[in-house]
């Protein structure tokens, strides 16, 4: 339940809404505060709406509205009383400690694609989910504000990654559209100051100025009709804001995070010491956009060979003779972490075209022995999963994306014996795999990601114990023709449905997630002297051993430690 209580820096509960529909995500709506805190909006019957005519009865005023989507908001008045609604954790957070600390929090900002910035005191900046060079632009920006005795109180982003960062007398920015800097720098020679910039999923602009008029790229936009109504009913112009919506077209935005060394390590052991020979068939870390510079070290030494399945992966093997009670496994892992995020492409032309090999394209569109069962034939046929002739994969993968998000509850593990579809739950894993076999469906080339957070394990109570978190997660790839191999986490849309936009888990990985392996088939001569062995893909290694030995043990640990916190392309 939402809670509202008036004065200086005091705390509304974070609430949770009924979630909306995935239309709601797709259209990007306009809010517009006038005469303090009255509100026009495009989005009929929003629940803002009965809020301001509280604020207005009560003489309110509102300094902040920011929405990262149409059913979250974040709301600050002039009297310091402040909530949120559906909010990401991590800025519902930020916002109770800058609370409790009696903080003066003059910005949020939302990114396109969910990240977050605050910017509070006299130039203070707290962020998630921006991207590092962006972050560094705007606290290079902050200090050649501050070096002008002039203090930063408005941060807005554009929808390709561009932004404006208001002081009281000037301004900065960073790759917005010429006419808008143009407009910026007019207000500022007119000493007329700019309080207010806001940016739709279009690329249009619009400017509040301190003077009661607005500047605009589309003056037959809504919302510009809009302001015109207002300004003829001499109402005081205080702020507009959009939410995000469908773009134009979007490239994929990589960025190096951090460059990690991850080891999975296993001691084996046979107490009765039978063990003729071992084998170990490792992960095989594949070098991606996301993870570039895998460097792979064994110990004991391993044999590289070529799998026989369809990728004709570089994989190895691990043989051990002469141990037979066991011996130390360590599969040493160096890569950087790079982001993947879909951002806009608005202010500039994309990159050229990506395209998928055929060979590539028939491997991830394979049809599974589960996409042909009625099961899954009337989950697509009830939920209308078949790709309209006019949709781009990208926006059947969203609608889909959003499907599951509405319809499942995360669980761990999967329920046994059934399809997760049957039971409207699942796992990390088995929530992915409905997605892939969706896009599969569809002709949506789309693959499995087994893989692990780039963080260290949650140890037990002693090393020959399970971690109590061993960071073992799933996400999905799929390649959307022009743009290239996007990620989604179809767990992390679920978990977030009931509180917050799922579209914060498509489209916007982070770069803390290493991929061990993709779920396919593969061909591998565990022994020389054997058949081949049809093997998938894993999060840790498959093991095998000849003789005959009781009481064999193999508990794997992983590891995580940062070599390089700034790494260059």
């Amino acid at each position: 339940m939402r809670r509202l209580i008036t004065g200086l820096a005091i705390l509304a509960a974070n609430s949770v809404l009924a979630p909306a529909g995935y239309a709601d995500y797709l259209s990007g709506e306009w809010y517009i505060i006038s005469n303090k805190a009255k509100l026009s909006t495009s989005a009929a019957g929003h629940p803002l709406l009965k809020d301001s005519a509280k604020w207005v009865k009560d003489g309110a005023e509102v300094r902040i509205l920011a929405l990262p989507n149409d059913s979250a908001w974040q709301v600050r008045l002039t009297n310091g009383a402040w909530w949120g609604v559906n909010l990401p954790t991590p800025l519902w957070d930020k916002n109770v400690e800058l609370a409790k600390a009696k903080r003066n929090i003059a910005a949020v900002a939302f990114m396109a694609q969910g990240g977050w910035a605050i910017l509070y005191d006299n130039g203070q900046l707290a962020s998630d989910g921006v991207p590092l060079a962006i972050r560094t632009q705007l606290q290079n920006a902050i200090g050649e504000l501050q070096t002008r005795k002039d203090r930063p109180r408005f941060l807005a982003f554009a929808p390709d990654g561009g932004w404006v960062l208001l002081g009281e007398k000037d301004y900065r920015s960073q790759g917005v559209p010429p006419a808008l800097s143009d407009s910026l720098a007019a207000q500022k020679k007119l000493a007329v100051a700019a309080r207010w910039v806001a940016f739709d999923c279009r690329g249009d602009w619009f400017v509040i100025t301190n003077n009661n008029k607005f500047l605009t790229s589309n003056p037959k936009h809504p919302a510009a009709e809009e302001l015109k109504k207002l300004q003829s009913a001499r109402e005081q112009l205080s702020l507009i804001a959009f939410t995000p919506g469908v773009y134009r077209e979007y490239v994929l935005e990589s960025q190096p995070v951090r460059r990690v060394q991850a080891t999975l390590s296993a001691p084996f052991t046979c107490d009765d010491g039978a063990v003729q020979r071992w084998a170990v068939f490792p992960a095989a870390y594949p070098e991606l956009p996301r993870q570039r510079g895998v460097r792979l070290t064994f110990t004991p030494e391993a044999t590289a060979m070529q799998d026989d399945g369809p990728l004709k992966q570089k994989v190895h093997i691990i043989r051990v003779e002469g141990r037979p009670k066991g011996f130390e496994l360590k599969v040493q892992c160096e890569m950087t972490l790079y982001t993947n995020r879909l951002v806009p492409a608005l202010a500039k032309p994309g990159p050229a075209k990506v395209t998928l090999a055929p060979a590539d394209a028939r491997i991830f569109t394979q049809v599974t022995q589960d996409m042909t069962t009625k099961v899954f034939k009337d989950f697509v046929s009830k939920h209308k999963l078949n790709r309209d002739p006019k949709e781009t994969d990208l926006e059947f993968a969203r609608r889909a994306f959003l499907v599951i998000a509405r319809e499942f509850t995360y669980i761990v593990p999967n329920p046994a014996g059934k399809d997760v579809i049957e039971c409207g739950k699942g796992d990390c894993g088995g929530l992915s795999w409905v997605f892939v076999r969706v896009l599969r469906a569809n002709d949506i080339p789309a693959r499995l990601l087994l893989g692990r957070w780039a963080y260290s394990e949650t140890p037990g109570k002693n090393p020959a114990q399970p971690p109590l978190d061993p960071k073992t997660h799933a996400k999905v790839e799929f390649f959307a023709a022009g743009i290239g191999w996007v990620g989604a986490d179809p767990s992390g849309g679920v978990t977030t449905m009931a509180a917050g936009n799922p579209l914060t888990s498509f489209g916007n990985e982070a770069g803390d997630f290493i991929v061990t392996d993709f779920d396919i088939d593969r061909q591998i001569l565990i022994w020389p002297d054997d058949r081949p062995t049809k093997l998938g893909g894993t999060q840790s290694f498959f093991w095998w051993y000849q003789g005959d030995a009781r009481n064999l043990r193999g508990q794997d640990h992983w590891l995580v430690k940062t070599l390089d916190a700034d790494p260059k392309e």
